[in-house]
This record gives C-alpha cells, structure tokens and sequence, in this order.
C-alpha cells in the first residue's frame, strides 16, 4: 500500500541520515585525534618546541661556571660536578600551590623566521634566577639560541649565549623605543 511505501521511504531516510552523522562524528574525532597527537608529538619531541629548549637552557646554565657562582656555589662545589637546578616557569603565591609551568611567546619575524622569547626561574640550594632568552627556529629540526641570560637579585647578570646588545624581539617589539612609547611621539621634539 502507499502508507507502506511512505512508511518504509521514511524509515530508510532516517537510517541514512543517522549513518552520515555517525560517520561524520568518526571521521572529526579521528581528525582531531591526530591533530591533538600532532600539536603533542611537536612540542615534546621537536628540538624547537618549548619543553625541548627549556630543559636545553636548563643542561647548559647546570655545566655553565660563571652562571653556577652567580647562583651561590663556590670553586670547590662547581669542581666537584653534578649540580643539579630547580627550575620552572613562574614562582606560585604559597608553598602548597604547584610551580607554574615555563611560559613562551612565539612570533614570525620580518625575516620570515619564527622567533621564541622565554623566561623562567631556576633556583640552587642558595638563591633564585631568572633565565631570560631568545630562540629563532631555522627550520623544524633546528634552533638557534640568539641569548640566554641569567640574572640574580642584587648579584647582576651574566650572558651564557650572546649579550647585551637588543636582540631582534627588544628591537621590533620594545614599547619603549626611539620612536617613541608604543610608536607614537608624545609632545614637542625640541632639539638643541
């Protein structure tokens, strides 16, 4: 009968349509699977990615000498190697809340390049550093450090890589540049 027909129309209509969205909900939760497998794999394996850097910076102010007097060790205990540094991104307001972890700014610069500007905390048994560096990726597997700056409080500051002169991020990005705050000249230019 013709209700059949309607009936039977109808229900094939609805098996497909669920078939399509049951297969397109697969296929987006299989994309964003790799994506979110991808984006991890980057940042964990990649000689440029963040934590790579970050544990690199780390291994090199650990065999540097006059960043490891800077921070507190004497003659002897440097001598005697295998200073082991605290390090993490940010200091927490108390002692119960976890260490924030590093934090990074990446940029493409006007020579094309990606650049990356960190900074993080790395503490010995006596006082607390500041690391302070900037990176321009060559291409995805290497990265070239432009500097990398250790700084204590009341004890000055010593370059392990570079020095300081403006790297290529303080030039381009420095709100506080000749050319004014944020690029604009306030007041009279009076010249003598």
């Amino acid at each position: 009968t013709a209700q059949e027909k309607v009936n039977r129309f109808i229900y094939h209509v609805k098996a497909g349509t669920r078939l399509l969205l049951s297969s397109w909900l697969i296929i987006l939760a299989g994309g964003a699977t790799v994506v979110t497998t991808y984006l991890v794999a980057t940042e964990l394996f990649s000689p440029s990615g963040e934590t790579s850097t970050f544990n690199r910076v780390v291994n090199l102010i650990e065999k540097d000498e006059k960043a490891l007097k800077l921070l507190g060790y004497s003659d002897s205990e440097i001598q005697e190697g295998g200073i082991r540094l605290k390090a993490y991104g940010g200091i927490s307001p108390d002692e119960w809340t976890r260490n924030k972890s590093i934090q990074a700014t990446k940029f493409t610069g006007k020579d094309e390049k990606e650049h990356m500007i960190m900074r993080f905390f790395v503490e010995s048994s006596k006082t607390i550093g500041v690391v302070n560096l900037e990176a321009i990726e060559e291409n995805f597997m290497e990265q070239q450090l432009v500097y990398v700056s250790v700084e204590v409080k009341g004890k000055g500051k010593c370059y392990l890589i570079g020095g300081p002169q403006l790297s290529y991020a303080q030039r381009n990005l420095n709100v506080f540049s000749s050319n004014g705050f944020l690029g604009v000249k306030w007041g009279n230019s009076k010249k003598d």
